[in-house]
């Protein structure tokens, strides 16, 4: 029978424990303010000063989020316009792909693929 035992690595829990913190800097980073829509009606001129400091603000209606207000400026506003249409696009291609496995369309073959185009073409004719 071999006995066991247990060992604590000092340098690993100071490891772990800046592990932990840089962890909770990044999710404290990642907090965003909400605002209610009539807020940002009647507070509009303060609402824009706390977006250059607060970056992304959610905007709510009823309590539910409606739409996000991002900081931009001359020099980044392009690259943000892109960013939000790739973020669209990637969420666009994994909706059709979880629709394609829950109707099990992810399965089809190209031949079967291929006949099915060759079909709808001789239907147009």
């Amino acid at each position: 029978m071999y006995a066991t035992r247990s060992y604590v690595n000092p340098g690993l829990i100071i490891v772990l424990t800046n592990v932990i913190q840089l962890c909770t800097l990044l999710i404290k980073g990642l907090e965003m303010k909400f605002l209610g829509i009539r807020d940002l009606r009647n507070k509009s001129s303060r609402v824009m000063k706390d977006l250059v400091k607060e970056k992304e603000i959610v905007i709510t209606s009823n309590g539910k989020p409606v739409a996000i207000l991002s900081s931009a400026n001359e020099e980044n506003i392009e690259e943000q316009l892109s960013n939000l249409k790739r973020i669209r696009a990637i969420k666009a291609v994994n909706e059709i792909q979880q629709e394609s496995i829950e109707k099990e369309t992810n399965k089809i073959t190209l031949d079967e693929i291929n006949k099915e185009i060759n079909l709808v073409r001789k239907k147009i004719r």
